[in-house]
């Protein structure tokens, strides 16, 4: 079993690795840092340590997401695949209709797309297209300069326009 030193490590590796605050990290990395070395985690159990980590991660990024969580069965801390799991949220994609809970024209020719999860734009429109009237609407990307796609602003995919008649 790792040491609770270990655990901490590789939950900061983790943090930052992918931690979408990225401006927040040293901070983070500071304040656990400072606690580990006054042996704040000594003695703790698993459960314990979790507990004291989150507060701390807690104090510094007030963000729920951002928590330690402990079982007791113990899991690889490896990618479940090589792909980081998107074959497995395409799969779950495909098997809830890509996310897409409902199209349909509302009073006023107002377009409602509801989602329960968000697709890339490839993926999710084509499932939105097949569920809107047998076919009518037409999809095409939105292009920027010299036909270069538009990118949403701060990340994300491939800006998709879809017309619907």
């Amino acid at each position: 079993m790792p040491s609770n030193q270990q655990i901490i490590e590789e939950a900061l590796e983790r943090i930052d690795a992918g931690y979408v605050f990225p401006a927040k990290i040293p901070a983070i990395e500071a304040a656990i840092g400072d606690h580990l070395a006054a042996g704040a985690y000594e003695g703790l159990d698993g459960p314990a340590l979790c507990e004291a980590v989150t507060a701390h991660l807690q104090e510094v990024c007030p963000d729920k997401h951002l928590r330690l969580l402990w079982t007791d069965e113990p899991q690889s801390s490896a990618p479940a695949d090589a792909d980081g799991g998107r074959a497995a949220f395409l799969a779950l994609l495909r098997a809830e209709g890509q996310g897409i809970r409902r199209v349909e024209r509302l009073e006023g020719n107002v377009g409602l797309i509801e989602l329960r999860r968000v697709a890339t734009a490839a993926e999710g429109a084509s499932a939105i297209v097949r569920g809107h009237a047998a076919g009518r609407a037409q999809l095409r990307p939105r292009t920027g300069p010299a036909g270069v796609p538009r990118r949403i602003p701060g990340g994300g995919g491939d800006v998709v326009q879809l017309l619907l008649p």
